[in-house]
């Protein structure tokens, strides 16, 4: 296990389980992220009052009183029922973003921000958008599908470019566990960190892909639904299968007579 990765793993559970602090500086620490007392207590009204509530009354309470949540936010923000937000001040978002139903946005990084999000993107239903002392950034006009998982582990980065399209059920993270020393328990060994996943503009997703660590995803490329993309793909490419692998060239004038 590398020094870096050992050192995000002992922070992380250190703080889960550090007897030493109360559990509410621990909460505070895990859950709300920086900010004085202040501002925990804006958190948890805006969490306990407004996030569940239905209807319009509820999408206007969450536009005007949820961007003093974040670091940075935007102009018309549309904010969904039920969402999850962790660590928001280290969360950017641009104007117009939406964050639809039950989307869970953690910010908790080591970075600066954790988290941005670009103009006009929608983040869809359930979507989960995790820095877990990583950073994400995503451009503008991008759709994330309901239920994908937008993961950025340790000191890895995520970035997408804009005017890309994610499909539903996609998976973009996908670090492994050492596991080569067989007396200690995976979940104690750290993680096999590559440094992230970069994606250009104008990609497109579909239901259900994975994009793992280490990979980057040219302009224009397509990945086809269900695929597992473990290695570069060049721009304009479309890729598909487990593992992925490259079907043609969208600008392949053959294809097109």
């Amino acid at each position: 296990m590398e020094d870096g990765d050992r050192h995000i793993k002992k922070k992380i559970q250190g703080e889960i389980s550090d007897d030493s602090q109360s559990a509410l500086t621990r909460y505070r620490n895990i859950v709300v992220g920086p900010g004085g007392g202040a501002f925990l207590v804006r958190y948890e009204l805006s969490m306990l009052f407004l996030s569940g509530m239905k209807g319009a009354l509820g999408l206007y309470a969450r536009q005007k009183l949820f961007p003093g949540l974040f670091g940075n936010c935007g102009r018309k923000a549309v904010f969904g029922a039920d969402i999850i937000l962790r660590s928001p001040r280290a969360v950017s978002l641009g104007d117009n973003v939406v964050i639809s139903d039950g989307a869970i946005i953690d910010g908790r990084s080591d970075s600066d921000p954790g988290m941005a999000i670009g103009d006009r993107s929608i983040i869809g239903q359930r979507a989960m958008l995790l820095c877990k002392e990583g950073s994400i950034t995503i451009g503008s006009d991008v759709g994330v599908g309901a239920c994908s998982g937008l993961y950025a582990v340790g000191t890895n980065k995520l970035t997408i470019g804009d005017n890309c399209l994610i499909g539903p059920y996609c998976y973009f993270g996908g670090t492994m566990y050492h596991f080569d020393d067989i007396e200690t328990p995976m979940r104690l060994q750290g993680h096999d960190l590559k440094g992230g996943i970069k994606v250009g503009n104008d990609c497109w997703f579909g239901a259900g892909a994975s994009v793992m660590d280490g990979v980057t995803i040219g302009d224009g490329a397509v990945v086809a639904s269900g695929a597992v993309v473990t290695r570069d793909v060049a721009p304009l490419t479309i890729v598909a299968g487990v593992p992925a692998k490259v079907m043609r060239r969208r600008d392949d004038l053959d294809r097109k007579k």
